[in-house]
């Protein structure tokens, strides 16, 4: 099923309908009280806008308070996770991707492994407005960047300077980064920021992060391939902020299978009445079209992957994703990557036969089983009565 478009007028429907203002309990005031045109503070990422593509605005992300990195959110509630975000200050700079206006040092800054203290100066005071949307994860105040001034020199890794003063293709840049411990959130931040590539172009923050999940995805889906199939049927499960994660490996070469199960009044749970439903597969040869789950289903695939070949194994697996009536308001994909993650960190169920993992899996899951089965391309009836 097709990931269904929202209107500007559905958006807006949805926005008096869900009453997010009325669940939503943060007080702004702390923050507000830290605006101002100059700011001293620590870089916490670096931000490229979308709207506009291919002429964008782009900057660094500067902490009001003590710096978060995102990974280290994955536990916490709604209000902890708004209240962090707006507490993030957004230099903008209008330029285009393709010829970026971006000084050396903002791009030395992105560079860094660690947050970077800076004095940053706006030309006007930031605004702090909340704006709530089904679709893009809260955003903290911005405004123009005038100067940006390090109080102290940002740490890169000798590495990454190279890259970017070379021209390589980005594929090729990513696989040696992984190869020497960068984790994803860091190469998506470079990527964003222009620093790979054989052309040095800024990319929108929303896509660098989908990019990277799906570039390392196949790298190690490469390597995957050489590992011996998975003998046993296994199952693992996590819950956080309203949404159910259960992953089902079976024995068998790489497949991956992806459902997304949007409960009504759910961001994009648009029919009121049922769950809307969304399936996305890729075999043995991989896909050849973006996924319409979108970042989501790269970001599900990166965590099984990572635990495929931390376990020196492949397999088919399925994931089923449900998100409930709470989850009013995303809060980025990274919520999805960390909750499967944080399902193949614990110990998994073990079964002898499917049928006995599908009777544990029932449990988890609040529609039936058979909602799923029928849209299966890896749980085909066929193949199930095999194991059964």
């Amino acid at each position: 099923m097709v990931r269904p478009r929202i209107s500007i007028e559905e958006h807006r429907r949805w926005l008096r309908s869900s009453h997010l203002l009325e669940r939503i309990n943060i007080d702004s005031s702390a923050i507000m009280e830290k605006l101002s045109e100059k700011i001293f503070g620590p870089t916490v990422d670096f931000f490229v806008g979308s709207s506009g593509w291919p002429n964008i605005n782009a900057g660094p992300l500067v902490s009001l308070g003590e710096p978060v990195e995102t990974r280290s959110m994955f536990g916490l509630g709604y209000e902890e996770i708004i209240s962090l975000r707006l507490a993030m200050a957004r230099g903008k700079k209008f330029t285009s991707v393709y010829s970026p206006r971006i000084s050396e040092n903002i791009r030395e800054i992105a560079m860094s492994i660690r947050p970077v203290d800076v004095e940053v100066h706006f030309s006007k005071k930031p605004s702090l407005e909340l704006h709530l949307s089904p679709i893009v994860q809260p955003m903290g105040p911005s405004a123009p960047l005038k100067m940006l001034i390090e109080a102290e020199n940002p740490k890169i890794p000798g590495r990454v300077y190279s890259l970017y003063e070379e021209k390589i293709k980005t594929e090729e840049a990513v696989s040696e980064l992984i190869s020497h411990g960068f984790d994803n959130y860091y190469i998506a931040k470079i990527l964003s920021a222009g620093i790979l590539g054989e052309e040095k172009r800024l990319v929108p923050t929303r896509w660098s992060i989908t990019a990277a999940d799906d570039i390392i995805g196949k790298i190690l889906i490469k390597k995957i391939k050489d590992h011996p199939e998975n003998n046993d049927i296994l199952v693992f499960t996590s819950y956080y902020l309203f949404n159910r994660f259960v992953v089902l490996i079976l024995p068998g070469k790489w497949e991956f299978e992806n459902f997304e199960a949007w409960a009504p009044k759910t961001s994009w749970g648009l029919n009121p009445q049922a769950y809307t439903i969304l399936e996305e597969y890729e075999g043995w040869k991989g896909r050849w079209k973006y996924a319409e789950q979108a970042g989501g289903y790269y970001a599900s695939r990166l965590a099984v992957l990572e635990y495929l070949n931390r376990m020196r194994i492949q397999g088919r697996v399925v994931v089923f994703r449900e998100v409930y009536e709470g989850f009013y308001l995303p809060v980025g994909v990274w919520q999805v990557r960390e909750n499967v993650r944080n399902a193949l960190q614990q110990k998994p169920k073990k079964f002898q036969t499917i049928g006995d993992a599908l009777e544990e899996i029932k449990k988890y899951l609040r529609l039936p089983l058979s909602e799923y089965i029928k849209r299966s391309r890896v749980l085909g009836q066929s193949w199930i009565n095999d194991f059964l």
